[in-house]
């Protein structure tokens, strides 16, 4: 098993320091994951989020329609989700910033940008 470099920071969400203004619903106090992924609904999803990802629309709607009830947020929100459905509800999400990643990766390798700072580096 590789080893975790401490230098990394880890989320705050995840781990349990949700410094945040999102106001979570008193029914996620026993269901830690259901509060972590309304955070991370509310943070990085939602059309009026304030470190909104670029994701396609059929994509942030499909990820909406699981949060309907967070939107409302009158009712207990994603009851029906199972802890499996949930860890996967961002999995649409993950795979097209890992395509924008994979383009914009391959045009700075094709940059001169790339090749001076190739150049530098292979000196040292």
């Amino acid at each position: 098993m590789p080893q975790r470099n401490s230098n990394i920071p880890k989320s705050a969400i995840v781990h349990d320091n949700w410094n945040e203004n999102i106001k979570v619903p008193a029914s996620f106090q026993n269901d830690k994951y259901k509060a972590i992924a309304y955070i991370l609904f509310r943070r990085y999803v939602r059309e009026d989020a304030a470190l909104q990802i670029n994701i396609s629309y059929r994509s942030r709607q499909k990820i909406k329609e699981k949060f309907n009830a967070f939107i409302a947020e009158s009712e207990c929100p994603i009851p029906t989700l199972s802890h499996r459905e949930l860890f996967e509800v961002f999995d649409s999400a993950i795979k097209e910033q890992l395509l924008l990643l994979r383009d914009s990766e391959s045009r700075f390798i094709t940059s001169d940008e790339y090749s001076k700072l190739s150049g530098i580096l292979s000196e040292t």
